[in-house]
């Protein structure tokens, strides 16, 4: 397809705003997984393993390790509803490296 410079421009510009949206929004949310698995790799006999595990199955602290997977489960949809192309708006699906649009060829990247 035929698109005019400013339009690719356009959609170039929006597109790098929003990864670079993305991948800052991403930080906590990879922290929190990087917690969750270090932790576990300190081994079950490790104070902090030990103080963590017991917030954990503490009854009172339930409401918040549900809170916190649910607060999870809508980063990963919010991700994947606003992963779109700024030109056609339709989704990218599971693509992360793109030089273009896959729906309307619309380049993304610079070249």
């Amino acid at each position: 397809m035929n698109y005019t410079p400013s339009e690719i421009e356009t959609a170039q510009l929006s597109f790098r705003k929003q990864k670079r949206r993305m991948r800052l929004q991403s930080i906590p949310v990879v922290a929190l997984i990087v917690l969750f698995f270090g932790l576990r790799l300190l081994g079950e006999d490790h104070p902090w393993f030990l103080a963590a595990d017991g917030w954990i199955r503490n009854p009172d602290h339930h409401l918040a390790v549900i809170g916190l997977a649910v607060v999870f489960i809508a980063y990963v949809l919010w991700i994947r509803l606003s992963w779109r192309c700024p030109h056609c708006k339709k989704s990218f699906g599971k693509q992360t490296n793109l030089s273009h649009c896959m729906h309307c060829g619309i380049p993304l990247e610079l070249k």
